[in-house]
């Protein structure tokens, strides 16, 4: 799959989005099979408390979890 690039598109996965300004995915949450208590636990682990504050997550295709916070980390900038 490094060598032939359309291999690798053949064979692995996108990344699953989970969450994307904040606001949970379900259908992703459902495809892989994860619970919002699953999805807690993995915020957490990056530091995030509140979903608000991720501009997107994704679930790579050899199962680590991407996260992306919001710029200024705040959910509502009018603050």
């Amino acid at each position: 799959s490094y060598r032939y690039v359309w291999f690798r598109r053949l064979v692995q996965e996108p990344p699953t989005c989970l969450v994307r300004d904040g606001e949970v995915r379900r259908e992703g949450l459902k495809k892989e099979m994860m619970t919002d208590e699953d999805l807690a636990r993995e915020l957490r682990r990056q530091g995030i408390e509140d979903v608000a504050d991720v501009k997107q997550m994704l679930l790579e295709a050899d199962g680590e979890v991407s996260v992306l916070a919001k710029e200024d980390g705040t959910a509502n900038p009018n603050e």
